[in-house]
């Protein structure tokens, strides 16, 4: 595969400060009460349908979205049979969910009347690179 021509005055690519996976769990009030829920006890997606008063098609597409493309945060913990069907259960990846703990404490380097000391800037980001770098590992 031919590589491409740099520009002259190309600068380097920035590396992402906020892991775009956990925006977008965040990005539907569904997948958020269903992450809620899922720090807080195991979780299936009949129990959620009854519970949050949503379809369960609805909230079995989210808890999907979850899964699968939003980085794992939710991870399958059991299955048992059900009436001839499979019924999952699910918990929040806590190891996933790193990038809450650093989007909190971007917002509070970001008050208006900051009372922080410029070393916790460079350790945030230090512990956002090694974030990223293991999620890039992963793949």
């Amino acid at each position: 595969m031919p590589r491409r021509k740099r520009r002259k005055n190309a600068r380097p690519r920035l590396e992402p400060l906020i892991d775009l996976n956990f925006l977008k769990a965040l990005d539907h009030e569904l997948r958020q009460h269903i992450l809620l829920a899922a720090l807080t006890d195991e979780v299936s997606p009949i129990g959620l349908s009854k519970s949050l008063g949503e379809a369960l098609s609805q909230v079995s597409y989210h808890v999907k979205v979850l899964r699968d493309d939003c980085g794992g945060i939710l991870l399958r913990t059991r299955t048992e049979q059900r009436r001839g069907a499979l019924e999952n259960f699910y918990r929040a990846n806590l190891e996933a969910l790193r990038p809450a703990e650093s989007v909190a404490q971007i917002f509070a380097l970001l008050d208006p009347e900051p009372a922080w000391d410029p070393a916790q800037l460079s350790a945030l980001v230090d512990m956002l690179e090694d974030a990223s770098k293991a999620r890039r590992e992963d793949k």
